[in-house]
């Protein structure tokens, strides 16, 4: 499947085999790179910040049968895709417990620098939040800002928390809204889905109106 067909559900914290790609010679050239190799493997992780991120485990060769060669990795050096760059690239998951294990040391060390706190874990996990998800930046949605007799606001807003038994979020407003709003870019708000009829999207609601 290509890139920007991929959902972060299907490939977070797995091996990814993405296709080689016209930076694939920039971005491998510290790595041990056969002539044979036609991508790379790497792991798919998601960066709080920059979004889906693939780190490159080694180049490897991918045959017309399905099986994968991964070659020598680098332990000096980390180099990664971002999402948003191998989007027409090709990307197929590899179930493979013995290149997982192989290259775990690594893995080990993306999975502990890159690990979110238990509040951004619960959002991350709510399917829920899927269908207003960022495509490149899983823990950003897209809510709707409403406020008194404002015309209301799509902006963005970054997950941070989920507090238990509560049908709110929280989440950081990563834009200036253009409209006179109480708040502004960095602020946490809450939000909620609404999934009524032909009205799905995620509500921030920053204050009741007032009464007549």
């Amino acid at each position: 499947m290509l890139g920007k067909d991929v959902s972060f559900r299907q490939v977070y914290h797995k091996l990814c085999f993405i296709s080689k790609d016209k930076h694939y010679y920039d971005n491998t050239e510290n790595f041990s790179r056969p002539p044979k190799a036609n991508g790379t493997l790497t792991y798919a992780y998601v960066d709080h910040e920059a979004g889906l991120t693939y780190e490159i485990l080694a180049c490897a060769r991918r045959r017309t049968d399905g099986s994968i060669t991964a070659y020598e990795p680098n332990d000096k050096v980390m180099v990664k895709y971002r999402a948003e760059a191998v989007d027409e690239c090709q990307i197929e998951v590899i179930d493979d417990p013995e290149l997982k294990e192989k290259y775990a040391w690594k893995i080990n060390v993306i999975n502990k620098f890159y690990k979110a706190d238990k509040g951004v874990l619960r959002t991350r996990r709510d399917a829920a939040l899927d269908e207003y998800r960022h495509k490149h930046y899983p823990d950003d949605v897209q809510a709707v800002l409403l406020y008194k007799d404002n015309t209301p606001e799509e902006v963005w807003v970054r997950c941070e928390e989920r507090p238990e038994d509560s049908p709110f979020y929280i989440g950081r407003l990563l834009n200036q809204p253009f409209g006179s709003f109480p708040v502004n870019k960095g602020d946490l708000i809450p939000f909620f889905i609404v999934e009524k009829d032909d009205i799905r999207k995620c509500f921030c609601l920053l204050s009741v109106p007032d009464a007549d």
